[in-house]
C-alpha cells in the first residue's frame, strides 16, 4: 500500500512538474510573440506617420500651387479688364471657366453623358449670376477692396458688450488665413497681417482693444505652424468707450457721452493708401 502511495506521489510530482515546464515554454512564447507585435506595432506606425506626412506635405504643395494658380489668374482678369473694360464680362467668364472648380465640369471624357454634360453648362451661367448678385451686395457694403478684404474684421462690425477676437483675413477658414494672406494681401503691398482682440469689463465699463502683427505664410503653413516660426507682436491697445465701429479704412470708438474717437488708417497697417 505504501509502494502504491509513493508511486501515486512520484506521479503527482512528475506531472506537476511537467506542467511547470509547459507553463514556463508558454509564458516564454506569449513574451516573444508579445515583443514581436509590438515591432510590428512600432513599424506599422512609423510607416503609417511617414505616409501622414508625406499625404500632407503633398496636399499643402497642391494647395498652394492651386493658390497660385487663380491669384495669377486673378491679376491677369485684373489687368484684361482695365485694358478692356467694354470685354469685362467676357474676361471674367473666361476666368471662371478656366479656374479650377470648373476642371471637372468642363471634361471632354468620351463617358460623359449627354444629361451631364447639359448640366456642366448650366453651372456657369448660374454660378456668373449668383457671383454677380453677390459682387453687388459686397460692394454696396464695401467689401471688395483689398483694404477690406485684408483687414481682420468684417468692415461694419461692432463690438459692444462681448468678447470677441479675429484675423485676418477675415472671410477665411482659420487653418488657411496665414496661406490667404500671403497669397493675396502680400503680394504687390506690404500690408501686415493682424489680430484684432475686443475684451468687455461689464463691472468697470473700461473695454480693451487690441492689435496684434501675426505673421503670414507664402509655404502652405497653417496659421498655427506661422505663429510658431514667428510670435505675434503688439502694436498697439487702447482703452474703449461704449461701442467700437469697424470699417475698411478707419475704426470709431463712441464714449459713454456718445462722443466718437476716429482711429486713423495710418495706425492699421492691413490698410494701404
Amino acid at each position: 500500500m505504501d509502494e502504491k502511495v509513493l508511486g501515486l506521489q512520484e506521479k503527482l510530482e512528475s506531472t506537476k512538474q511537467e506542467l511547470e515546464d509547459i507553463k514556463e515554454k508558454h509564458e516564454k512564447k506569449s513574451h516573444e510573440h508579445h515583443v514581436e507585435i509590438t515591432a510590428l506595432q512600432d513599424k506599422y506606425r512609423a510607416a503609417t506617420k511617414e505616409h501622414n506626412d508625406k499625404t500632407e506635405e503633398l496636399r499643402r504643395e497642391i494647395l498652394e500651387a492651386n493658390l497660385t494658380a487663380d491669384k495669377l489668374r486673378s491679376k491677369l482678369a485684373r489687368l484684361e479688364m482695365v485694358h478692356s473694360p467694354d470685354h469685362a464680362d467676357m474676361i471674367a467668364e473666361r476666368t471662371m471657366r478656366e479656374s479650377a472648380m470648373y476642371d471637372n465640369d468642363e471634361s471632354t471624357d468620351e463617358t460623359t453623358t449627354p444629361k451631364r454634360k447639359k448640366k456642366s453648362r448650366m453651372i456657369l451661367p448660374i454660378m456668373m449670376c449668383m457671383i454677380a448678385i453677390g459682387v453687388g451686395i459686397m460692394h454696396n457694403m464695401d467689401l471688395l477692396s483689398l483694404n477690406a478684404m485684408c483687414g481682420p474684421v468684417m468692415p461694419g462690425t461692432t463690438y459692444r458688450d462681448t468678447n470677441a477676437s479675429s484675423e485676418a483675413p477675415w472671410w477665411t477658414p482659420a487653418p488657411l488665413k496665414a496661406t490667404v494672406f500671403g497669397t493675396v494681401c502680400s503680394s504687390e503691398e506690404k500690408r501686415v497681417r493682424t489680430r484684432m482682440e475686443y475684451t468687455h469689463h461689464s463691472g468697470s465699463g473700461q473695454h480693451k482693444l487690441t492689435l496684434w502683427s501675426v505673421p503670414s505664410s507664402s509655404d502652405g503653413s497653417s496659421s498655427e505652424e506661422a505663429e510658431t516660426k514667428t510670435p505675434p507682436t503688439l502694436l498697439w491697445e487702447k482703452r474703449v468707450g461704449n461701442k467700437v465701429s469697424i470699417f475698411s479704412e478707419h475704426i470709431v470708438i463712441t464714449d459713454k457721452r456718445g462722443k466718437e474717437e476716429d482711429v486713423p488708417s495710418g495706425s492699421l497697417p492691413w490698410i494701404v493708401l
